[in-house]
């Protein structure tokens, strides 16, 4: 994994690379690509939980309209044991830096 490195993506790309590659063949944003070199190998997206009424009852009132969930993850199969789990964490990490 000292080859791969996390960055966010237009929501174009990461489309296109889920409509190829994952069963669902859509996703919403934001959006991290995981690459090998210059080759986007995996893709992690989040979008807002569509109930409103859900967010508010398990996040409260002032804070549903910030409340994300992964939505879509996709790694080529060729990647380490563990890189799903290396890659999330580095999301996650990026995630807490933009104001959702």
């Amino acid at each position: 994994m000292n080859d791969y490195r996390v960055e966010k993506i237009k929501p174009k790309l990461a489309k296109e690379y889920i409509h190829k590659n994952h069963y669902s063949h859509n996703g919403p944003s934001p959006c991290y690509g995981l690459f090998d070199k210059n080759d986007l190998i995996g893709v992690c997206m989040f979008a807002t939980p569509c109930s409103e009424n859900v967010r508010a009852s398990l996040w409260g009132e002032n804070t549903k309209d910030h409340v994300i969930e992964l939505h879509r993850l996709h790694i080529l199969d060729v990647t380490p044991k563990n890189t799903e789990s290396w890659f999330i964490s580095r999301v996650l990490k990026e995630l807490k830096k933009i104001n959702l």
